[in-house]
């Protein structure tokens, strides 16, 4: 269809300039990635139906309205027009690193290192790789682990789509290749690697604490068969060592040039993506795997793309605005004081998510309106405060796209995956992460 072939082409467009933009600041890409984005929204507008459509075009309209009220000159109102854009450069790059672990027959490694006998032990095993891949692979690690799945799994489809929904979400709490880490650190302006590390430390607490039980009770049950041990040959050495310069790579660049975050990790997506085929050999290969996803996969981000230019433009129009709600400014001593506010900030988010509100939009309204450094709370803490909320937001709404896929698979409803099945763990994780975070606050402040 037409409408498809525009949608990807401006998509692209939007892509590379706003790659462009971010590493030179020019007043021409500035006007014609505007010019752009104003081109995808219309085409959007026919390619999305019912509620999305409805309020991301209110949140748009009203953008207009407060920029002609406030005379807000248009060389403003520009940069908040293409404020968020950058974000989607992310579904756009990010995909491509899946071509050549696909070419690879890294997936048929990962087969092989997941063939145990014992029922109890793969739910743990499947839950680690998918926690792996969706670290850089997104939502595309759910599809990908769903092959390794077995008859075993069809006994309890809730506990399979749970564990799965659990890993993937978790894997939002300290990642740099989901769009929920460049929020988080263009809204805070928190340390990139700092987050990192204070997320990976939190997500390896949380999963320690959750299958270190079962794994104590199958070892007394002694059901874990000792030949069952891990084997790391050449292809898994590869693709770890691929991951480590993943990582590697954009912390080193970050902290040794002032790039945007969410640049570097396009760039490296291309860069890594490209160059691993070319030591595969696969390159006609990963050209055909390069138009297949620009045929069948770019089309299908119209959700995001929507979203991010909608909310972004209504949210740096209000922070220009400084419509701010003003917060007493409490002592460091006050710690019950920012546990909750870090609490509600959480709770609240999630709350609104699970009827169908994009946990992006809740977390840029508080954050436009909301003077939360007045509270003594550090950037970093914020940042991580954003990326566990839009992970549980993710895992209780039954709107949310990795529930949705999850629950095709699994073949149970969306709302006993995320709510059923994952309402005391969340709670859990909300809990303990406020807690966390709040003396991690108190102590480097």
């Amino acid at each position: 269809m037409m409408i498809n072939k525009l949608h990807t082409c401006f998509l692209l467009v939007i892509a590379a300039l706003s790659i462009v933009l971010s590493l030179f600041d020019f007043s021409l890409i500035k006007i014609m990635l505007g010019i752009s984005v104003l081109f995808m929204f219309v085409i959007l507008l026919f390619c999305t139906n019912g509620i999305p459509r409805i309020v991301y075009s209110l949140f748009f309209i009203m953008s207009i309205f407060l920029t002609w009220h406030y005379h807000i000159p248009y060389s403003v109102a520009v940069d908040h027009l293409n404020s968020n854009t950058i974000f989607i450069s992310l579904f756009v790059c990010i995909p491509l690193l899946k071509i050549p672990i696909d070419q690879g027959n890294y997936l048929e490694e990962i087969r092989n290192l997941l063939t145990v006998k014992n029922k109890g032990f793969f739910i743990y095993a499947i839950s680690a790789v998918n926690f792996f891949l969706s670290s850089f692979l997104n939502l595309a690690s759910i599809r990908l682990v769903d092959q390794f799945k077995d008859s075993r799994m069809n006994e309890n489809p809730n506990k399979y789509g749970a564990y799965l929904n659990r890993s993937f979400n978790l894997a939002v709490c300290w990642t740099p290749y989901f769009a929920a880490f460049s929020v988080a650190i263009s809204y805070s302006k928190g340390n990139p690697g700092s987050l990192i590390l204070l997320g990976l430390t939190l997500c390896c607490i949380i999963l320690l604490a959750t299958v270190m039980p079962g794994l104590m009770k199958l070892k007394q049950q002694q059901d874990i068969p000792p030949g069952n041990r891990i084997r790391f040959n050449s292809k898994i050495v590869h693709l770890l060592s691929f991951y480590g310069l993943l990582i590697g790579s954009l912390l080193l660049i970050e902290y040794i040039t002032p790039i945007n975050t969410i640049a570097i990790i396009c760039l490296l997506s291309i860069f890594y993506s490209a160059s691993w085929t070319l030591l595969q050999g696969t390159v006609k290969e990963f050209l055909h795997g390069l138009r297949h996803f620009a045929k069948r996969d770019l089309p299908n981000i119209r959700f995001e793309a929507l979203l991010f230019i909608s909310v972004g433009f209504f949210s740096h129009t209000l922070i220009w605005l400084d419509w701010k709600v003003q917060l007493p400014a409490w002592s460091s001593v006050s710690l019950g004081y920012i546990w909750l506010f870090i609490f509600l900030f959480i709770f609240f988010v999630v709350f609104i998510a699970f009827f169908g509100i994009h946990h992006l939009v809740t977390i840029t309204l508080f954050t436009a309106s909301v003077h939360w450094q007045q509270l003594g709370i550090q950037p970093v803490i914020y940042a991580m405060v954003i990326l566990i909320s839009w992970s549980l937001a993710s895992m209780i709404s039954p709107f949310s796209a990795a529930n949705m896929i999850i629950s095709r698979l699994a073949n149970v409803k969306p709302v006993q995956i995320g709510l059923l099945m994952n309402a005391g763990y969340a709670f859990g994780f909300m809990l303990f992460s406020t807690t966390f975070l709040t003396i991690i606050n108190y102590f480097i402040s």
